[in-house]
């Protein structure tokens, strides 16, 4: 901008130094309009920033409450899976004790009936006695017929006791059934959420293997009490070892050779041409041994082969159950340490916990790029404001210096 008052013969110095003025003006007015373009610009992106922290902080608080949402599940399946396995413990314990008892109540019942049979033949007995008008006395007579039904209401109730606990049994069953239904589901709702599938699995096969080598070594021990019992025997006669299963194989020995023994005799009986009542008898006798021998070897065969298969199903049972401790204490690590060591990979809780990660480093760097974007609008707010104070300055001397060149 050139100012130019020859008409009212301004001199060629003083038109120079209006010129100078109005160059500063000029270029002040041009700084100011880039500074108010600035501010401008830093403004609209302090609103974007002020918008997106503000998004940030409630994806924030959002990933925060669901991974505190997703350790409280955890939590609240730990301790389902705590519950049940005290329930399937209780149960189990419970099942035992039903079984036992009813074990017991059948052999009271077999007791019962003898009894009852025994008193029914002396009731016969004394019946056939007073019809042969043998003396009897009356109160005899009485109490053996009490008795006889006394034994006989015994047996009803008994019986009714009996079906109290088979109706026991199938409940207890069918709610074994269901709490291991609830601590499958569980763990498998735990692996799904932790991401600790492998260790599920695990726990869960080898806890499948427990039951089977019980069930197993149960219907063995019980092959083998049949067994001894078949030899008159007990468990106090012939343990279910190794130092068991020697003497067994020792006596299998003993029992052949006497069978053969008994046999050489046998047909050496057989052999006498001259028949007579001591030789029949003899003969009887040697048959009734012989007989009884392989009996006995029979015996000892099948005691054997059910010691054999009892010792496998105890060993089994024991590696089993090693098994199971052993996945157990993996799957109790898991339990105790879900929460302090890195969620398995793909899981919920992974999931959960890398969007609250990253929703935390979204909101730091939103915090910071906002702070930045207020610390640059505070800079160039303030040049702007220096710059229009300038812009002012210069105007208001442009016009001063004017006035004077033009009164002088």
């Amino acid at each position: 901008m050139t100012l130019n008052h020859r008409k009212f013969a301004i001199n060629d110095k003083k038109q120079a130094e209006l010129d100078s003025l109005a160059a500063q003006v000029t270029r002040t007015e041009y700084k100011v309009n880039q500074l108010q373009a600035i501010v401008n610009s830093l403004t609209a992106k302090q609103g974007h920033f002020d918008t997106a922290l503000n998004t940030a902080d409630t994806n924030r608080a959002s990933a925060l409450n669901n991974l505190t949402m997703v350790k409280d599940v955890v939590a609240s399946i730990k301790e389902m899976v705590r519950k049940a396995d005290t329930v399937a413990s209780q149960t189990d314990t419970a099942n035992t004790q039903i079984n036992t008892t009813a074990k017991n109540i059948s052999t009271l019942i077999n007791q019962l009936i003898y009894s009852v049979e025994v008193i029914n033949k002396l009731t016969l007995l004394i019946n056939k006695k007073q019809a042969s008008k043998v003396l009897i006395s009356a109160e005899l007579v009485s109490t053996v017929n009490t008795a006889s039904s006394d034994a006989n209401s015994a047996i009803a109730l008994t019986l009714t006791a009996l079906n109290s606990c088979n109706a026991a049994m199938v409940s207890g069953g069918e709610a074994n059934g269901i709490t291991l239904l609830e601590q499958t589901q569980s763990l498998h709702l735990f692996g799904l959420v932790t991401g600790n599938t492998q260790v599920i699995e695990d726990q869960l096969y080898s806890a499948k293997a427990l039951l089977s080598a019980k069930v197993a070594q149960s219907a063995a021990k019980e092959n083998f009490l049949a067994a001894l019992k078949a030899m008159d025997w007990t468990e106090a006669d012939l343990g279910a070892d190794d130092e068991g299963q020697q003497r067994c194989d020792q006596l299998l020995v003993e029992a052949g050779i006497a069978k053969v023994a008994a046999q050489a005799e046998l047909l050496q009986a057989s052999s006498v041409t001259a028949l007579s009542t001591e030789s029949v008898k003899e003969f009887s006798r040697l048959d009734a041994a012989f007989l009884d021998a392989t009996d006995q070897i029979d015996k000892l065969a099948a005691l054997l082969e059910a010691l054999i298969i009892l010792i496998a199903a105890n060993t089994a049972l024991v590696l089993a159950k090693a098994e199971d401790d052993k996945a157990q204490a993996a799957l109790d690590k898991v339990f105790a340490e879900y929460n302090a060591v890195p969620p398995g990979a793909g899981s919920l809780y992974n999931l959960l916990d890398e969007a609250d990660i990253e929703a935390k480093e979204k909101y730091d760097f939103d915090l910071e790029a906002l702070g930045m974007v207020n610390r640059e609008l505070a800079q160039a707010s303030a040049n702007l404001v220096s710059a229009t104070v300038d812009l002012n300055s210069l105007k208001a001397g442009l016009a001063a210096a004017t006035a004077a060149a033009l009164a002088a």
